[in-house]
């Protein structure tokens, strides 16, 4: 039993001693962690190969190791719910920095700013909220002029349906 408790104390003892190594380190790199990231990570190698204490060097090369940690890159700004509306999911951002989500939308209600026909046909819609909306390949010829009050609503196995106050309606993509 009293060999067990010398065997830990001696352990507390050297955990003890590599804190306080790690220390002396950080002192001589530049006396912080944080000014020691941001010298030349050459440099911190060099001196921490001319180590010749193994606890020592093994603690400089871990704080070493500790600045190629990439940055977390700037999250960008939420979207309304409206911006998302028929947009590409983006990839979510990670958990932590995740911010609250709105609730999603099923339809907007917009009025036509400006209206392009493809070569095949199919109508480019530029609603009022500066959404670009483009018929999918269908045959049929719809008409819509600026100005028209239009509806865009989900509809199933993500498509989104374009619709007029006269009950005509479309499908459409986002395009952007």
């Amino acid at each position: 039993m009293g060999n067990l408790i010398r065997r830990r104390s001696s352990l507390v003892v050297a955990d003890i001693a590599l804190v306080t190594a790690a220390v002396a380190v950080c002192a001589a790199l530049g006396s912080s962690p944080v000014r020691a990231a941001t010298g030349s990570l050459n440099e911190a190698l060099r001196k921490c190969a001319a180590i010749t204490a193994d606890d020592e060097r093994l603690a400089c090369f871990d704080a070493a190791a500790k600045r190629l940690e990439a940055p977390t890159p700037a999250t960008p700004p939420a979207r309304t719910p409206e911006e998302q509306f028929g947009a590409p999911k983006a990839p979510p951002p990670p958990a932590a920095d995740k911010p609250p989500e709105p609730p999603p939308i099923d339809r907007i209600d917009a009025t036509v700013a400006a209206v392009a026909k493809r070569p095949n046909g199919e109508l480019v819609v530029t609603l009022s909220n500066g959404q670009v909306w483009a018929q999918v390949p269908s045959g049929t010829t719809f008409r819509l002029n600026v100005g028209d009050e239009v509806s865009i609503s989900r509809g199933m196995f993500g498509s989104y349906i374009l619709s007029t106050e006269a009950k005509r309606s479309i499908k459409v993509t986002r395009q952007q």
